[in-house]
């Protein structure tokens, strides 16, 4: 089992050092006096927009770097249903950018991110789980994150599942399979 936490730890930095595909084409042509008009729709609420001021603020190339003003923003837009803003808030906590390191922080902000869309989180979830981040390790609630992601589409979820469930008990696993549905019954399902 400690190979397997060491195995996931590694995974899961590779995975949390890419950025997400929407945010890299966000910015492209973006010049500072568009982004003045950005921001004003992004401010009538414009939740794309939100995000784009966030990823602006966030990345520091076309206004000033400034991780509040960021979190702000991607908070706005997760609030009006992007999820990929909810994650850029999730991992902001993991990795303790702009905020004091909260996993805690971090794993709400995934499942909301999860219910939001963001199909990655699901996988985030599964991961920091599976290595007991912010809480102890629990492999039948990771196998439920990484269960939601592969129904999601999520590949890195499956692989991770079909890892992790060679581990469990045929038991964990329905248990496992059980919380998931329970999970999805309560939620829509992302789209």
């Amino acid at each position: 089992m400690k190979n397997f936490k060491l195995f996931l730890s590694v995974l899961m930095l590779l995975i949390c050092a890419q950025v997400p595909t929407f945010a890299e084409s966000s910015l492209k042509g973006v010049t500072p006096e568009k982004f003045e008009f950005i921001q004003k729709l992004a401010a009538a609420g414009d939740a794309k927009l939100q995000h784009v001021v966030g990823l602006a603020y966030y990345e520091g190339e076309i206004v000033a770097k400034d991780y509040n003003k960021a979190r702000d923003w991607f908070e706005k837009a997760a609030a009006n249903g992007m999820g990929i803003s909810a994650s850029y808030v999730a991992n902001m906590y993991f990795d303790g950018i702009g905020v004091v390191q909260s996993y805690e922080m971090a794993k709400r902000w995934h499942i909301k991110a999860a219910e939001n869309g963001f199909r990655e989180s699901f996988t985030f979830l599964g991961f920091m789980v599976a290595i007991g981040q912010g809480q102890k390790s629990d492999p039948i609630e990771a196998c439920m994150w990484f269960n939601l992601g592969k129904d999601e589409g999520e590949l890195t979820a499956t692989k991770m599942l079909d890892e992790l469930s060679q581990k469990m008990t045929p038991k964990q696993i329905a248990d496992a399979k059980a919380m998931s549905i329970d999970w999805r019954l309560k939620r829509p399902k992302s789209q």
